[in-house]
């Protein structure tokens, strides 16, 4: 852009140039504000979970027995203290509890007394 000659239309220039600039500030401006970087990321994150979720939903129905698979593992990690002193106090009573590991073959054998 060339300066213009005449002083009147170098003010009017400088006038529309700054008043151009001050808009451009004021946008930007907004664009920076806080709650606006927060409303856009927030907007941003709730589009990539919804994304995500719907992806992980088709792939469950494609896939039904390997979800189920993942969902039995996943309890299994997370609840495998308890399932393990359930699992020792079953064998303890089972053991502890005098049942006879091999039952006799019929009723003959109880009352004669004979064991294996």
């Amino acid at each position: 852009m060339t300066a213009p000659t005449n002083p009147r239309a170098a003010r009017l220039a400088a006038d529309l140039a700054r008043q151009r600039m001050n808009a451009t500030i004021t946008e930007l401006r907004g664009r920076v504000a806080p709650a606006r970087l927060r409303d856009d990321a927030v907007a941003g994150l709730r589009a990539r979970a919804e994304a995500t979720a719907e992806h992980g939903l088709a792939a469950m129905k494609r896939q039904p027995g390997l979800t189920a698979a993942g969902f039995v593992a996943t309890v299994v990690i997370i609840a495998r203290r308890p399932l393990i002193a359930a699992a020792r106090n079953w064998w303890e009573r089972r053991r502890n509890s005098g049942v006879d590991r091999f039952p006799p073959e019929s009723n003959d054998d109880i009352l004669k007394g004979t064991e294996r």
